[in-house]
């Protein structure tokens, strides 16, 4: 998923130092800092795919609860005989007494609703703070990597060094400049999906689906997010 943006740097510093014993030339300096500027466009456009990415899981929930889980908890609170009984009587006509009832039973069904529904879009915005953590750490590393490469080709161009030498140069310091960390998101990718089917899989067990949904999240998350992470 990440690997493209570190091979453009890889093959960049490959074009501009394989090349024997020919002088770096100044217009590579122009094209490594360029490449710095697609690095930070790349960042942008991929942190606002994976907030699209969790925007739709987040409306998926949302329109479970309005669709299935709703009208379900509707029918099964007015369902009870007791509150079939209570409303009968109360609501025979147009009085306080039935106003005050139909109020109670609406705050019944929306209060912990709501709350429940809070509580699972936090755990999805867990979920995309973690990744796009890891985004933030990869794209840090891969502009300074470049920023690094950018002034060794300034410093080399001016001073009309050897690229061989240059090239030679880095791999002694092992400064790992070339190198790139190949992030793994596609777990908490399958985490946020896994997460989004197990709270839409069915009316009846959403009210309990926070207890699966941590043991889900305890894989990929550490212990800042708030949910322990599993040993």
């Amino acid at each position: 998923m990440l690997r493209p943006t570190a091979a453009l740097i890889a093959g960049t510093a490959a074009l501009f130092l394989l090349v024997g014993c020919t002088p770096v030339r100044p217009d590579a300096v122009k094209l490594s800092a360029e490449i710095g500027v697609r690095i930070a466009s790349a960042r942008a456009a991929h942190f606002a795919l994976v907030h699209s990415y969790f925007e739709q899981r987040r409306q998926r929930v949302d329109e479970f609860i309005e669709r299935e889980y709703l009208p379900w908890k509707v029918n099964n609170v007015f369902g009870a005989r007791s509150v079939n009984a209570a409303f009968r009587r109360e609501c025979k006509s147009q009085s306080a007494d039935c106003t005050e009832l139909l109020l109670g039973l609406g705050l019944r069904v929306t209060q912990p609703t709501e709350r429940q529904r809070i509580e699972i879009q936090r755990r999805l915005d867990a979920l995309e703070a973690q990744l796009k953590n890891k985004l933030d750490a990869h794209y840090s590393q891969t502009a300074l990597a470049n920023a690094r490469l950018t002034t060794l080709l300034d410093h080399a161009s001016k001073a009309r060094i050897d690229a061989g030498a240059l090239l030679r140069g880095l791999s002694t310091a092992g400064s790992g400049l070339l190198a790139s960390d190949v992030i793994e998101v596609g777990e908490i990718l399958d985490t946020a999906e896994q997460v989004t089917d197990l709270v839409t899989a069915a009316p009846q067990d959403f009210d309990g689906a926070l207890k699966p949904v941590d043991a889900l999240l305890r894989r990929v998350l550490p212990q800042a997010t708030g949910v322990r992470r599993a040993n």
